[in-house]
């Protein structure tokens, strides 16, 4: 599935897609890009969480960093 037909269904913008698929460390630049079955259901999955309230996708355990989530902290701190 491309990132703009997840947008639309998601009533959401690719802009914001990709977004989120490079704050986890992706390299998709085009809302032409096609998502994997697990990127897929990770947008799904953050895209309900952050505008219905649902649970995330399984959290990391505390303490912990994954690499994405370190890579993102590195750009904010930099």
């Amino acid at each position: 599935m491309r990132i703009c037909d997840l947008a639309k269904e998601l009533m959401t913008t690719g802009k914001e897609l990709l977004a989120l698929l490079q704050a986890r460390g992706c390299t998709a630049r085009s809302t032409q890009a096609n998502l994997t079955p697990d990127l897929e259901q990770y947008l799904r999955d953050e895209i309900k969480r952050i505008y219905y309230g649902g649970a995330a996708a399984t959290p990391a355990p505390a303490g912990t960093l994954t690499p994405c989530s370190a890579r993102a902290l590195s750009r904010r701190c930099v």
